[in-house]
């Protein structure tokens, strides 16, 4: 576990941060991905697709925070983070997660621990079905764009 220092604090970028309240008038997320689960060729896909083990879980969704990281710091941050650079791309996540860790401990009293009365599954599964909903939001804007000929 990293000691928590102020070095990893650098940077104007807030992973706890609030966005706006979502408007406009695009296509309804939750319909586009109720529909893709009655695609057949989907449902093999995901049926098919296994993730060996729990650890294999986690090293899969720290690949996709960094991917996603490295997304953000080209497209909306603006900041020198570079593939080049994979430790400082890991900094950034630790800064991100300590940032979140806070906000959470500001919000809930505590930080997030094990053997909290909460079933960690359940908590995992229902912000794997938000991850689910953004990563279609963002599938959908970018068919959008390219069909358009904006850039992606």
């Amino acid at each position: 576990m990293p000691e928590t220092n102020t070095d990893l604090y650098q940077g104007d970028f807030n992973a706890y941060g609030k966005q706006p309240t979502p408007a406009g008038e695009g296509e309804d997320v939750t319909n586009l991905v109720i529909a893709d689960l009655e695609n057949p060729d989907l449902r093999e896909a995901a049926r098919r697709f296994r993730v060996a083990d729990l650890y294999e879980s986690y090293l899969t969704l720290i690949a996709l925070a960094y991917d996603l990281r490295l997304k953000l710091s080209d497209e909306e941050l603006g900041n020198d983070i570079s593939a080049e650079n994979p430790h400082q791309v890991f900094r950034a996540l630790q800064a991100d997660l300590l940032r979140r860790a806070i906000g959470g401990e500001k919000k809930y009293g505590t930080k997030l621990k094990t053997f909290n009365g909460r079933s960690a599954v359940l908590d995992e599964l229902q912000e794997v079905y938000d991850a689910i909903m953004y990563n279609r939001q963002e599938l959908q804007q970018q068919l959008k764009k390219s069909k358009e000929g904006t850039s992606v």
